[in-house]
C-alpha cells in the first residue's frame, strides 16, 4: 500500500489546497489501495514512512505558472536540495525525509497557488478549479500506482 501525504496550512488560503483537494478524493484513493495521510505543516508523516517505501507528497507550489495547474516530479529530484532553517521548527517534510535517510522513491505533486494570505478559504480562482485539481491528482496517483510514467 502506497502512502499519499497532503501537506499545507489551511489557514493560509491556497497553501492548504492539497489538503482540501485530497479530502475530495480520499475515498476513491483508498479504493485504489492508498493510505491517505493529512500532514498539515507537521514533519510527523516522515516517521510514518518506511525508508524504502514509495510515497506521494502533495503540496502547494509557486513556480510562476497558472494558478491551479498540477505538476508531478520524481521525489528523487529533491534529494540534493537544501533548505535554510532558522530552527528545528522550520524543518519541512521533505527535509526530514532526507535527514531520516528515506530513499525518496515516489513523486511530488505540486499545485500552483494564486494567493497566500491569512484566510481559511481558498482564493476564488483556486476554489473554482478545486474539482479539476482533485481529478488531476487522482489521475496522477492512479497512473503512478499502475506503473505508468508521470
Amino acid at each position: 500500500m502506497s502512502k499519499i501525504i497532503a501537506i499545507g496550512n489551511t489557514l493560509m488560503r491556497d497553501d492548504g489546497v492539497a489538503i482540501k483537494a485530497l479530502r475530495i478524493i480520499e475515498e476513491p484513493l483508498k479504493k485504489l489501495g492508498f493510505e491517505v495521510i493529512f500532514g498539515g505543516v507537521s514533519i510527523e508523516p516522515a516517521f510514518l514512512i518506511d525508508k524504502d517505501e514509495d510515497v506521494i507528497v502533495v503540496d502547494a507550489m509557486n513556480i510562476g505558472v497558472s494558478g491551479g495547474e498540477v505538476h508531478a516530479f520524481p521525489l528523487e529530484n529533491f534529494k540534493g536540495i537544501s533548505f535554510i532553517c532558522a530552527s528545528e521548527h522550520d524543518i519541512d517534510l521533505l527535509s526530514m525525509m532526507r535527514i531520516l535517510k528515506h530513499s525518496m522513491k515516489g513523486i511530488f505533486i505540486g499545485i500552483e497557488i494564486k494567493e497566500i494570505s491569512f484566510h481559511d478559504e481558498l482564493s476564488i480562482e483556486i476554489n473554482k478549479k478545486l474539482h479539476f485539481i482533485s481529478k488531476r491528482i487522482y489521475e496522477v496517483c492512479k497512473n503512478y500506482e499502475e506503473g505508468k510514467k508521470i
